[in-house]
Protein backbone atom coordinates (compact mmCIF):
# COMPACT_ATOMS: atom_id res chain seq x y z
CA UNK A 1 0.00 0.00 0.00
CA UNK A 2 1.10 3.73 -0.47
CA UNK A 3 3.19 5.31 1.87
CA UNK A 4 0.50 7.82 2.47
CA UNK A 5 -3.18 7.44 3.39
CA UNK A 6 -5.98 8.62 1.74
CA UNK A 7 -7.16 11.38 3.90
CA UNK A 8 -3.36 13.26 2.60
CA UNK A 9 -5.07 13.38 -1.05
CA UNK A 10 -8.24 14.46 0.47
CA UNK A 11 -5.99 17.79 2.14
CA UNK A 12 -4.55 18.48 -0.79
CA UNK A 13 -7.10 18.44 -3.18
CA UNK A 14 -9.47 20.57 -0.56
CA UNK A 15 -6.54 23.18 -0.56
CA UNK A 16 -6.31 23.18 -4.11
CA UNK A 17 -10.04 23.88 -4.34
CA UNK A 18 -9.51 27.18 -2.73
CA UNK A 19 -7.59 28.51 -5.77
CA UNK A 20 -11.02 27.58 -7.90
CA UNK A 21 -13.43 29.10 -5.59
CA UNK A 22 -11.16 32.08 -4.31
CA UNK A 23 -9.13 33.03 -7.24
CA UNK A 24 -10.60 30.99 -10.17
CA UNK A 25 -9.09 33.18 -13.44
CA UNK A 26 -11.93 31.79 -16.24
CA UNK A 27 -9.94 33.17 -18.66
CA UNK A 28 -8.60 30.44 -21.49
CA UNK A 29 -4.74 30.06 -21.50
CA UNK A 30 -4.80 28.38 -24.65
CA UNK A 31 -6.65 26.46 -27.08
CA UNK A 32 -6.51 23.33 -28.94
CA UNK A 33 -9.89 23.78 -30.45
CA UNK A 34 -12.72 25.69 -30.39
CA UNK A 35 -14.23 23.13 -27.61
CA UNK A 36 -10.86 22.17 -25.74
CA UNK A 37 -8.90 24.78 -23.86
CA UNK A 38 -7.53 25.50 -20.88
CA UNK A 39 -8.23 27.98 -18.22
CA UNK A 40 -5.29 29.71 -16.37
CA UNK A 41 -7.12 27.87 -13.22
CA UNK A 42 -6.53 24.63 -14.67
CA UNK A 43 -2.77 25.28 -14.95
CA UNK A 44 -2.77 26.86 -11.29
CA UNK A 45 -4.56 24.13 -9.76
CA UNK A 46 -2.48 21.53 -11.57
CA UNK A 47 0.55 22.95 -10.76
CA UNK A 48 -0.31 23.25 -7.11
CA UNK A 49 -1.11 19.59 -7.03
CA UNK A 50 2.25 18.54 -8.97
CA UNK A 51 4.03 20.04 -6.53
CA UNK A 52 2.00 18.65 -3.34
CA UNK A 53 2.72 15.13 -5.00
CA UNK A 54 6.03 15.09 -6.49
CA UNK A 55 7.10 15.96 -2.34
CA UNK A 56 4.75 12.98 -1.16
CA UNK A 57 5.54 10.46 -3.74
CA UNK A 58 8.97 11.35 -5.33
CA UNK A 59 8.85 8.19 -7.78
CA UNK A 60 5.28 8.21 -8.40
CA UNK A 61 4.73 9.06 -12.45
CA UNK A 62 2.07 12.08 -12.33
CA UNK A 63 0.09 11.99 -15.24
CA UNK A 64 -1.76 15.33 -15.15
CA UNK A 65 -4.30 16.86 -18.24
CA UNK A 66 -2.83 20.00 -18.85
CA UNK A 67 1.36 19.16 -18.86
CA UNK A 68 1.54 15.04 -19.09
CA UNK A 69 4.22 14.12 -21.82
CA UNK A 70 3.44 10.50 -22.83
CA UNK A 71 7.32 9.80 -23.14
CA UNK A 72 7.19 10.09 -19.41
CA UNK A 73 5.18 6.49 -19.33
CA UNK A 74 8.54 5.06 -20.26
CA UNK A 75 9.67 5.88 -16.60
CA UNK A 76 6.63 4.48 -15.23
CA UNK A 77 7.86 2.09 -12.09
CA UNK A 78 4.89 1.36 -9.75
CA UNK A 79 2.99 3.91 -8.64
CA UNK A 80 1.19 6.89 -10.42
CA UNK A 81 -1.05 9.88 -9.81
CA UNK A 82 -3.79 10.45 -12.14
CA UNK A 83 -5.13 14.42 -12.20
CA UNK A 84 -7.69 16.58 -13.72
CA UNK A 85 -7.33 19.82 -12.14
CA UNK A 86 -10.45 21.08 -13.20
CA UNK A 87 -13.00 18.44 -14.93
CA UNK A 88 -15.05 20.02 -16.26
CA UNK A 89 -13.21 23.25 -18.28
CA UNK A 90 -15.94 24.41 -20.53
CA UNK A 91 -18.21 24.49 -17.74
CA UNK A 92 -15.79 26.29 -15.38
CA UNK A 93 -15.16 29.07 -18.71
CA UNK A 94 -19.00 29.29 -19.24
CA UNK A 95 -19.58 30.34 -15.58
CA UNK A 96 -21.77 27.02 -15.19
CA UNK A 97 -19.70 25.95 -11.74
CA UNK A 98 -20.33 22.15 -12.75
CA UNK A 99 -16.66 20.99 -12.38
CA UNK A 100 -14.33 19.39 -9.67
CA UNK A 101 -11.21 18.14 -9.02
CA UNK A 102 -10.26 14.59 -9.70
CA UNK A 103 -7.16 13.19 -8.44
CA UNK A 104 -6.24 8.63 -8.34
CA UNK A 105 -3.44 7.14 -7.02
CA UNK A 106 -2.32 4.11 -8.68
CA UNK A 107 -0.58 1.31 -7.38
CA UNK A 108 0.76 -2.27 -9.00
CA UNK A 109 -1.72 -1.33 -12.07
CA UNK A 110 -4.60 -0.97 -9.41
CA UNK A 111 -6.15 2.04 -8.40
CA UNK A 112 -5.65 2.93 -4.57
CA UNK A 113 -7.26 6.07 -3.99
CA UNK A 114 -9.73 8.00 -5.29
CA UNK A 115 -11.34 11.43 -4.32
CA UNK A 116 -12.94 14.06 -6.33
CA UNK A 117 -14.03 17.34 -5.15
CA UNK A 118 -16.70 19.63 -6.47
CA UNK A 119 -16.18 22.98 -4.65
CA UNK A 120 -19.15 24.74 -6.09
CA UNK A 121 -21.45 21.86 -4.20
CA UNK A 122 -19.24 21.13 -1.19
CA UNK A 123 -19.52 17.48 -2.59
CA UNK A 124 -15.81 15.64 -1.47
CA UNK A 125 -16.11 11.98 -3.16
CA UNK A 126 -13.08 9.65 -1.36
CA UNK A 127 -12.45 5.89 -2.22
CA UNK A 128 -10.02 3.78 -1.07
CA UNK A 129 -9.53 0.09 -2.49
CA UNK A 130 -11.09 -2.62 -0.37
CA UNK A 131 -12.63 -0.04 1.77
CA UNK A 132 -15.37 1.49 -0.09
CA UNK A 133 -16.48 4.88 -0.79
CA UNK A 134 -17.97 7.99 0.90
CA UNK A 135 -19.42 11.79 0.43
CA UNK A 136 -18.34 14.23 2.50
CA UNK A 137 -17.21 11.03 4.78
CA UNK A 138 -20.34 9.60 5.00
CA UNK A 139 -20.78 6.38 3.36
CA UNK A 140 -22.06 5.74 -0.13
CA UNK A 141 -23.10 2.63 -1.87
CA UNK A 142 -24.23 1.97 -5.39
Amino acid sequence: MGSFKLNVLVEIVSKASLIITNQGDRSIARSRSSSDYTTFTDLKVENFIKDKLIKLSPKSLIIAEESFDPESVQDWKDSAFVLDPVDGTINFHHNYNASAISLAFIEDGFPLYSVILDPFRNELFAAERGCGASMNGRKIMV
